[in-house]
């Protein structure tokens, strides 16, 4: 062990201090330390370094020659100490200070959105940057650290025992919004008139999809469809929900979607299925001891 394996940076600093004014009173109040503090601090290093830094009398306190030769390296300890706390505030106010949230698709009055307008709003220091991703991509990228935060989904059929991401113990997740698909269709589709429908009766429709990289939708449909023993007929598959509704509204085929993803209704019907299928909106964050403030303080915020 070295003299100066116990030496901190507090007592490098209470030692400048009581140099530079040559009084202890001044030292103290110029720390917001206590009188007390001080001395005791002064006299644990000099006990430390096994010299004495002060000459002290009633009267006056000086700098003996072994602490003259002490400031000049206590002066430059503590230029690397300041250093060092700079470049810490700078790092955790870059890291703290930005946050890249993923989302799959919404419409724009997906209740979420204004949710996370209001978050914006109220902490102004945070650059927020959202990404839309279907949700493998999503969750890959959560876990790969390039997205703080993620609007996943799971879907379901109601009557089902659903898994969602809060049985995943690799992340932290809630669920902040549940809603149904719809058959969509013209509304002088033959289908229009109808209170309600079942997957039987889409045995002969025609069908415009989202484009296939919709995993958890693909997947999700693909087995509700096995699951009635019908093979769909896939007219075509678009890249935008906006190019499938295009196309239904021109009564080419017929859809199966949510209406969180329907901006516009004009000259749609969206039929309720008996069953109908579920998307849960889950937010998640990767589960980490070291999660930053900002992640914690937006995850919490829903």
């Amino acid at each position: 062990m070295t003299l100066l394996d116990a030496v901190t940076i507090q007592q490098i600093r209470c030692f400048l201090a009581v140099a530079k004014t040559l009084r202890f009173s001044d030292a103290a109040e110029s720390l917001n330390l206590s009188q007390s503090a001080i001395t005791k601090k002064i006299v644990n290093l000099e006990r430390q370094l096994n010299v004495q830094l002060f000459d002290r009398t009633t009267r006056r306190v000086s700098l003996t020659p072994a602490g003259e030769q002490l400031r000049a390296t206590a002066n430059q300890l503590n230029n690397v100490a300041i250093s060092i706390e700079n470049q810490m505030t700078v790092f955790q106010q870059t890291q703290t200070d930005y946050l890249r949230v993923g989302m799959i698709a919404f419409s724009s009055h997906q209740p979420v959105f204004d949710r996370i307008a209001t978050f914006a709003t109220e902490h102004p220091h945070i650059t927020l940057e959202t990404i839309q991703r279907t949700t493998q991509p999503l969750v890959e990228q959560v876990l790969t650290g390039e997205l703080d935060a993620a609007f996943v989904s799971s879907m379901y059929t109601d009557d089902e025992s659903a898994t969602t991401f809060a049985d995943d113990q690799r992340f932290l997740a809630k669920s902040v919004a549940k809603d149904s698909y719809y058959l969509v269709c013209a509304q002088h589709n033959a289908f229009s008139g109808l209170h309600q429908v079942s997957y039987s009766d889409l045995g002969e429709a025609k069908f415009i999809f989202p484009e296939s990289g919709m995993d958890v939708y693909h997947k999700a449909l693909l087995k509700t469809f096995a699951d009635h023993n019908i093979t769909p007929h896939v007219l075509m598959r678009c890249g935008t929900i906006a190019e499938v509704l295009s196309l239904v509204k021109q009564n080419l085929g017929v859809a199966i979607l949510s209406a969180q993803v329907i901006d516009d209704s004009n000259d749609l019907s969206l039929i309720p299925f008996a069953k109908p299928l579920v998307r849960n909106t889950q937010l998640i964050v990767r589960a980490s001891r070291h999660t930053r403030r900002v992640v914690s303080a937006f995850y919490q915020y829903f």
